[in-house]
Formats: structure tokens, C-alpha cells, sequence
């Protein structure tokens, strides 16, 4: 399960830099599930768990706000 969900992040990351918004979607979702699932490990792991979801919420605020610059970029030169 785990290598097929890196697999799926790993493609999605290549979207991304190719500007696709499917992409950018996809890794928005990864990034929320990541941090729900942290949520849960909270009593376990509260440092790693703590460190997790603060990168989860900056990887969804870079896809929101800064995914149209990547994909305005990348048409110049089309």
C-alpha cells in the first residue's frame, strides 16, 4: 500500500512541475489525508506527528496559492 501511494505522489509531483492542475489536486487530497491520518498518531508520536501535519499544511497552501504561477511559467515557453 505504501509504494503504491508513493508511487501516486511521486506522479503527481512530476504533474505539478509539469503544471497540471490534475495534479495539483491530487497532491492537495495526499496532503489532507497525510494530515488527518497525523491527526490520529497525535498520542503516539506527538513531535513527528506535530512536524508532519505543519509540512501537509504547507504543501497544500503552496498548491493553492503558487500553482497557477508554476503553470503560467511553463506556458511561456509552449
Amino acid at each position: 500500500m505504501h509504494l503504491l501511494l508513493g508511487i501516486l505522489v511521486a506522479l503527481a509531483g512530476l504533474g505539478v512541475m509539469a503544471g497540471q492542475g490534475w495534479a495539483r489536486l491530487i497532491g492537495i487530497l495526499l496532503a489532507l489525508v497525510s494530515a488527518v491520518v497525523n491527526i490520529g498518531f497525535l498520542a503516539a508520536n506527538p513531535v513527528w506527528s506535530t512536524i508532519l501535519i505543519a509540512v501537509d499544511i504547507l504543501v497544500i497552501y503552496a498548491l493553492t496559492v503558487h500553482g497557477k504561477e508554476t503553470k503560467a511559467e511553463y506556458s511561456d515557453y509552449a
